[in-house]
């Protein structure tokens, strides 16, 4: 795994620990994380995580995270997500 892969997974799967609850209130309030992290090597990494539903009837909320390095790959950056139920489970797991 890259470094980038492994901060990608280490900032997704802390988003996916937290409650529904919180995670709804991103969709409503329609924020988007953006972050700056530093990795072991010295590089810099941009991620960018958003919740959101497919429909304003949909209760399940996707969280999509993604990074990137700046350069060419922030036009093809790598991206993770999950989807979570209301009661807390996760869907496609």
């Amino acid at each position: 795994m890259t470094e980038a892969g492994g901060i990608l997974d280490q900032h997704i799967g802390s988003l996916g620990e937290r409650p529904y609850s919180e995670l709804k209130q991103l969709v409503e309030g329609r924020l988007m994380q953006i972050l700056e992290i530093v990795g072991a090597s010295g590089a810099r990494y941009g991620v960018e995580a958003q919740a959101f539903r497919g429909s304003k009837k949909e209760t399940n909320i996707r969280v999509l995270a993604s990074i990137d390095e700046g350069g060419t790959r922030a036009f093809q950056p790598l991206a993770r997500d999950f989807i979570k139920a209301p009661d807390g489970s996760f869907l496609g797991e």
